[in-house]
């Protein structure tokens, strides 16, 4: 009996370790970055569709697996109203507890709009827009706009706040390198008054309401410092309160040429004075796929030529990658889709850049 005793308890043990005491991860990096981040904002719909995320065939948590890679942030979106509630502030809400609870920083990326907000499209949320209809001049709609903007950063902070999970970042708006709340808030030849005034309101509402929490300025122009420079330069002009410089860079849109990247970092951070981080980016492991709907990156794509799509070319990316943050003087890296794995009802083009195979298991990839 004692003898049956100690083999279940050591099947237990091995059942409930973490991947922190299975493995070290070939490749893993060890960055000393400050950030090393990662956005889950498609956890939640992929964990209810009943996704599983594995390491060595064993179902995992993720966040158990974020720890093994190294990983101290988490960033999520935030959709106003979304036709189909992921992404809305309860479900945001709900992830952020989890967040927290596992002792991760939460970026919070309010994209105010509905749905996906990037230089193509910056769409006012459904129920601003039938509010702004009422408003019978352009000059009675951005006045609208700007205190809406207000009140809505105010009430998702208010209810953070509540949950006890107040953000430890806050990103006012998304890729808004076009502006943001078209067409009131583009950019369009050169004239960015509206889009100041509506930064103006939401970095302020964040200040009053979560004094602690930095706040991010993200454009997708991670290899272009031309339009960085300009963009950062008006927001200075205009004295927009913020912290931190968040750039996308996808190589496969942005260009594969890491010392472009290093030098824009540079160049930004001595020029304005700030911290200054990739908040998205992603790399592939493979060209294949695992479900019916066909994938952002493929055969054709610019990659770079030491790091192919496989999972050794992923990890070597990375690595790449936080080397040129840090020698540019630079705080973080945060990895997009990490969480993208394919499951039944979830159209994805993603999973051959998360950082999990077409088993669901972790290919190791690691900060």
């Amino acid at each position: 009996m004692k003898r049956i005793f100690l083999i279940c308890l050591l099947i237990f043990c091995f059942a409930s370790c973490t991947p922190q005491e299975n493995m070290s991860p070939e490749g893993a990096q060890h960055s000393a970055l400050e950030m090393r981040g990662v956005d889950l904002s498609f956890y939640d719909e992929i964990n209810t569709l009943g996704g599983k995320y594995k390491y060595s065939g064993q179902d995992f948590s993720i966040f158990e697996i974020l720890k093994s890679a190294n990983v101290n942030w988490v960033r999520l979106r935030l959709w106003v109203n979304p036709q189909n509630e992921w992404c809305n502030l309860e479900h945001t809400i709900k992830i952020a507890k989890l967040i927290k609870q596992n002792n991760f920083k939460f970026l919070l990326d309010i994209h105010y709009s509905d749905t996906w907000a990037d230089p193509s499209q910056q769409t006012i949320p459904s129920d601003w827009g039938a509010e702004l209809a009422q408003k019978s001049t352009d000059g009675q709609k951005v006045t609208y706009l700007t205190q809406k903007i207000s009140d809505y950063t105010k009430e998702v902070l208010n209810a953070f706040i509540a949950q006890g999970i107040t953000p430890d970042m806050v990103q006012t708006g998304n890729e808004i390198t076009n502006g943001m709340l078209w067409p009131y808030g583009t950019t369009t030849g050169g004239n960015c008054e509206n889009l100041m005034a509506f930064l103006d309101a939401a970095t302020k509402a964040v200040r009053e309401k979560a004094p602690d929490a930095k706040i991010m300025l993200h454009l997708d122009r991670g290899g272009d410092n031309t339009t960085a420079s300009w963009w950062y330069g008006v927001a200075r002009n205009k004295n927009i309160d913020y912290d931190v410089i968040g750039l996308s860079y996808y190589p496969f849109f942005h260009g594969t040429d890491l010392g472009v990247v290093e030098n824009n970092l540079k160049n930004l951070r001595t020029t304005f004075s700030k911290e200054v981080c990739i908040v998205e980016t992603s790399y592939p492991w493979s060209c294949g796929w695992n479900d019916n709907t066909p994938n952002q990156v493929g055969e054709g794509n610019d990659l770079l030529d030491d790091c192919p799509a496989t999972k050794e070319g992923q990890q070597k990316y990375l690595k790449k990658l936080c080397e040129v943050v840090e020698s540019a003087g630079g705080t973080g890296v945060f990895y997009w889709g990490a969480d993208s794995i394919s499951v039944t009802g979830y159209e994805n083009t993603l999973e051959n850049q998360a950082w999990f195979d077409f088993n669901n298991n972790w290919t190791g990839i690691a900060f």
